[in-house]
């Protein structure tokens, strides 16, 4: 439950720490926070990508295992920002998570992408 903004980016956006305690408190957001929460998504979105080539990169050199739980966690990563998008960027609203049934789906998903088998999970 806890959010973590730099003091600059919140002064960036015209926004203080009162706004986000009233915005936890109503589960509401204003436009220059939507702003803020999507300059953060474009950023997190690099780092997905970042994070995506170098696991291409590694792919043939670690155990089938690893490449799971790497892939999982981008997928997981991938599926809150796209979570977090659908909301609106509202990430008090208690909607901007997954669901359990979306994460076994996922998990499903990414087993069978790369023919890992979930049994021994």
């Amino acid at each position: 439950g806890l959010l973590y903004i730099p003091v600059r980016d919140l002064r960036r956006y015209g926004l203080k720490k009162e706004d986000l305690i009233r915005f936890k408190k109503n589960k509401t957001i204003n436009s220059n926070f939507r702003k803020l929460a999507g300059q953060y998504v474009r950023l997190a979105r690099s780092y997905e990508a970042r994070g995506r080539r170098l696991l291409k990169g590694l792919n043939r050199k670690i155990s089938q295992d690893s490449r799971f739980i790497l892939r999982l966690l981008l997928d997981f990563y991938s599926a809150t920002l796209e979570k977090i998008i659908q909301v609106d960027y509202n990430v008090f609203s208690g909607k901007e998570k997954l669901t359990r049934a979306e994460e076994e789906k996922l998990i499903k998903r990414v087993a069978r992408q790369i023919d890992y088998d979930l049994r021994y999970v």
